[in-house]
């Protein structure tokens, strides 16, 4: 009786693992799927998109000269005044590095590209980053700060993106039907956007921020 039991698990487990195998053989080998179309033959967005970010939480440190340091604090042991800059955890929202300050680090490779007049102030911002930056203000963390959607509601006329963000949920609505941007409207974090369809590429142009709207992170 005993070797018939375990006669019957090794040919239960011999079973499965074929089934698994040819399960996996042909997953392995099933074609991509296609590109989902609308109606209108443009590429179809709707559905809720997951960018792999993430808000790191956040651990205040007093540094030897008394400042406090929110974000990208060095090693407690080797603690320095701050430069101004932050680095999230990987996967954070932005490319918190010190881009202001070290221009050729990897960092910077994505830092805008400023007119000399406005150095100064790039580099003032980054310094004061910590006072200055109206997101650490709950104010809205604006485009393309704000980073990818996290749900997105297409039909012909338009494209609305749906944010999810540690400072409140945010929309965009932008239309794809040839509309011109709205005038007499006011500045804001995250302007006044329309968008048309390059092929398969949605391409969208955004204008009229408000002074107060960041780029992206270190005084940009």
């Amino acid at each position: 009786m005993k070797n018939r039991f375990l006669h019957c698990i090794v040919v239960t487990v011999a079973v499965l693992f074929a089934a698994y195998a040819m399960v996996s053989d042909v997953n392995a080998q099933a074609p991509p799927k296609p590109t989902p179309h609308l109606a209108d033959g443009r590429p179809d967005l709707n559905g809720t998109w997951d960018h792999g970010g993430g808000i790191g939480f956040v651990r205040p440190q007093t540094l030897p000269d008394g400042s406090v340091c929110v974000l990208g604090c060095p090693p407690a042991a080797t603690a320095a005044p701050p430069r101004g800059g932050n680095n999230p955890p990987p996967g954070a929202r932005g490319g918190r590095g010190d881009a202001a300050a070290a221009p050729d680090a990897p960092a910077a490779r994505n830092f805008p590209k400023y007119k000399p007049e406005f150095l100064a102030k790039v580099k003032d911002l980054n310094d004061r980053q910590v006072q200055t930056d109206t997101l650490l203000q709950c104010q809205p963390p604006g485009v393309p700060r704000i980073g990818p959607p996290h749900k997105i509601l297409q039909n012909a006329r338009e494209v609305v993106f749906l944010y999810d963000d540690v400072n409140g949920s945010f929309f965009r609505i932008i239309p794809t039907d040839g509309r011109p941007h709205r005038k007499g409207l006011p500045a804001g974090y995250l302007g006044d956007a329309i968008g048309h369809w390059e092929g398969d590429t949605l391409v969208i142009e955004t204008v009229n921020f408000n002074e107060e709207t960041w780029l992206i992170d270190n005084g940009a």
